[in-house]
């Protein structure tokens, strides 16, 4: 994916097995940040379904095997990205190659999106503008229908967050090479301190500035 000689061919390839042609893709290059997967900007136009697009897409892929510092799923990811799309203001999900038989790696192309990191728009703005639009997103993705997500999205196998959370530090506590009480009593702990229960929704497990863009 970083080779940026021979990735416009592979883009083309990933869609053209879409359904695309009349197929241009120039100026791929490697973007940095965001440590858990490799991404790169280019353009590209193309025609699809009778329409003609061009415009800046990003392709995100996953590292070599062993270098990842945690393992996602690029299908699950693309799944989750079209079904909010109609309620968050998130970049378009475009095309997968799932198994990375195109690419190289498992990886999806998204919407490029003109946006600022959020901790540099914090330092030239008022920091209590973006409180309001925090709440606003957070709250947001509690309303998403869940029988509007993917399959793939991992629910509550008991029905209840809380009571799969407990089930976890249970068997942690089970399986864990040492024995550690610590986790048989946030078990405990959370099982006799229950709060009120609440509908089952999405929440977005790493709700923080580094994932935001304003």
């Amino acid at each position: 994916m970083q080779d940026p000689k021979i990735m416009p061919e592979k883009i083309t390839a990933l869609l053209e097995a879409n359904g695309a042609s009349d197929i241009s893709v120039t100026e791929y290059e490697n973007m940095t940040g965001g440590y858990s997967r490799i991404m790169a900007r280019f353009e590209a136009s193309f025609t699809i379904q009778g329409n003609h697009e061009s415009g800046s897409y990003v392709l995100r892929g996953d590292p070599p095997e062993g270098q990842a510092i945690i393992e996602t799923d690029r299908r699950q990811e693309f799944d989750v990205l079209k079904a909010v799309k109609p309620y968050l203001n998130t970049p378009a999900a475009r095309f997968l190659d799932a198994e990375g038989e195109i690419i190289g790696t498992p990886a999806l192309i998204i919407d490029f999106v003109e946006a600022e990191s959020t901790l540099p728009w914090i330092e030239k703005n008022e920091a209590s503008i973006l409180t309001p639009k925090l709440a606003h997103l957070a709250g947001s993705m509690h309303t998403i229908p869940i029988n509007k997500l993917p399959q793939s999205l991992p629910k509550p196998t008991s029905g209840d967050p809380l009571t799969d959370q407990i089930m976890m530090w249970k068997e942690t506590a089970t399986n864990h090479a040492e024995h550690l009480p610590i986790f048989r009593y946030v078990a405990a702990w959370l099982d006799a301190n229950r709060p009120p229960p609440v509908p089952v929704s999405l929440v977005h497990h790493d709700f923080s500035t580094a994932n935001m863009m304003v």
